[in-house]
C-alpha cells in the first residue's frame, strides 16, 4: 500500500487586496448593530455577497475608497476585510480500497471499539466544515445525509456543489464516520449522519465569510456538531460572534489545534477557530502517544487525539494516509458524537465537560499546553455519560 503524509489544513490570513481580481471592490464582512442594511451597502458602492440571518452581518464586494466611511456609519457596528484561507496541497498517492476492513491502531489507542456495543453516534448530526465529502465513496455514503456549498461566496463564482474535489474533507469524514461495512476502515463513530458543508474549493481555498455560512447553516439545519479541521493565525470578531451564537444554540464546536508547532511546549503558536471561546481545539499525537512535532501549543489547546499517519476514505473511493492536526480534530468530533448519542440533552458544555474530564491524562501531570487535558478516551467518556 502506498501511503502519503500530508499536512493538516494550513490556513494563512493574507491581505485580501493582493489575492483579489483586479477591481476597485475588496471584499468585507460588515457587522450592524441591529439589522443588516442592503441599502447602506449600495450607497457606498458595495454589492452585496451574502446576507447572515444568525448574526446581523453582510459579505461584501466595497470599494476601497468607502471602506473608512462605511466603518463610520450610523449603525454599523464594525468592518472587517475578508480574510482568505487555504491549503498547501501536494501531489497525493492513494491506496485502492481494501477488501477486508481494519480497525486502524488510532481507533484502538483511543478505545472507541469498546464502545461500539452500547453507542455509535446514531441520531447525531455532524457537519464537516471543509473541501466538502466525495458523495459516493462506499465507505461513507450511507451516512451521508447531505451537503450545501459556501466556498467563494464574497465572489462572483461561488456555487452551492458540495461534492470534494480535494480529498481532504473526504478523509477527515471517514475518520469520523467510515461505514462499519467489512471494506476500508470504520470510523470512531460509524453510525452518525453526515453533512458536507463546502467552505473551501478545490485548491483549498476560500474566504472567512464562507467558513461563517457554514456555521450558520449548521444551526439553522439542527446540527449538533461542526468539525472544523482548519485554522489560521489571524482573528475575527465576526468568526467568533459566530460560534458563540451557534454555542448559545446547541451546537458543539471542535477544531484542530494547528500545525505550526516548533516542537517546544513552552512557546505558543495561535491559531483560529481553535483558540477562540467556545471551540474544542485538538493537538495532534503519534502511536506512542507523544505530541506531533507540528502540533501547536498554547493555553487554548483542551484536548489531543491521534494526528499522525492516518489511514482514511479519500476521493474516487480510495483511501490515503494523512498527518495533521486535521486529522486528531475528527477522532474527538467522532467520540463526542458516541457521547451525545447517549443523551442528547446535553448542552455543548456538557459534552466538553464530559471529554476534558475524562481524558487520559499525558506530558505532564494535569493541564499542559501541548497535550491540553490529555488524549481523548471514548471509553472513559461514554461511561460519564449520566
Amino acid at each position: 500500500m502506498i501511503t502519503i503524509t500530508l499536512a493538516m489544513l494550513i490556513v494563512l490570513s493574507i491581505a485580501v487586496p493582493a489575492l483579489a481580481p483586479a477591481s476597485d471592490k475588496i471584499p468585507v464582512i460588515i457587522m450592524f448593530e441591529d439589522k443588516p442594511d442592503r441599502g447602506l451597502v449600495n450607497a457606498h458602492g458595495g454589492s452585496v455577497m451574502h446576507e447572515y440571518s444568525i448574526i446581523p452581518a453582510i459579505a461584501a464586494r466595497l470599494p476601497a475608497n468607502a471602506l473608512e466611511n462605511m466603518k463610520r456609519a450610523k449603525g454599523v457596528k464594525y468592518v472587517e476585510e475578508d480574510s482568505i484561507v487555504y491549503i498547501t496541497k501536494k501531489p497525493v498517492p492513494v491506496s485502492p480500497v481494501q477488501p477486508d476492513q481494519l480497525i486502524e491502531w488510532n481507533m484502538d489507542l483511543i478505545q472507541v471499539p469498546d464502545v461500539w456495543s452500547i453507542s455509535t453516534g446514531y441520531g447525531v448530526n455532524v457537519s464537516v466544515l471543509d473541501t466538502g465529502i466525495d458523495n459516493d465513496h462506499p465507505d461513507l455514503k450511507e451516512n451521508i445525509a447531505g451537503g450545501v456549498g459556501f466556498a467563494n461566496i464574497n465572489l462572483a463564482k461561488f456555487n452551492t456543489a458540495w461534492d470534494d474535489d480535494n480529498g481532504h474533507g473526504t478523509h477527515v469524514a471517514g475518520i469520523i464516520a467510515a461505514l462499519d461495512n467489512k471494506i476500508g476502515v470504520v470510523g470512531a463513530a460509524p453510525n452518525v449522519s453526515l453533512y458536507a458543508v463546502k467552505v473551501l474549493n478545490r485548491g483549498g481555498r476560500g474566504f472567512t465569510s464562507d467558513i461563517i455560512a457554514g456555521i450558520e447553516w449548521s444551526v439553522e439545519n439542527d446540527m449538533d456538531i461542526v468539525s472544523m479541521s482548519l485554522g489560521g493565525g489571524g482573528h475575527s470578531q465576526l468568526f467568533q460572534d459566530a460560534i458563540n451564537v451557534a454555542h448559545n444554540n446547541g451546537v458543539l464546536i471542535i477544531a484542530s489545534a494547528g500545525n505550526g508547532g516548533d516542537g517546544d511546549i513552552s512557546t505558543t503558536e495561535i491559531s483560529y477557530p481553535a483558540a477562540y471561546d467556545n471551540v474544542t481545539a485538538v493537538a495532534a499525537i503519534n502511536k506512542s502517544d507523544n505530541v506531533a512535532d507540528f502540533s501547536n501549543s498554547g493555553d487554548y489547546v483542551d484536548i489531543a487525539a491521534p494526528g499522525v499517519s492516518i489511514r482514511s476514505t479519500y476521493n474516487n473511493g480510495l483511501y490515503a494516509n494523512m498527518s495533521g492536526t486535521s486529522m486528531s480534530c475528527p477522532h474527538v468530533t467522532g467520540v463526542a458524537a458516541l457521547v451525545l448519542a447517549q443523551n442528547m440533552s446535553m448542552t455543548p458544555s456538557d459534552v466538553e465537560h464530559i471529554l476534558n474530564s475524562t481524558a487520559t491524562d499525558l506530558g505532564e501531570s494535569g493541564f499542559d499546553n501541548s497535550y491540553g487535558n490529555g488524549l481523548v478516551n471514548a471509553s472513559a467518556a461514554v461511561a460519564a455519560v449520566v
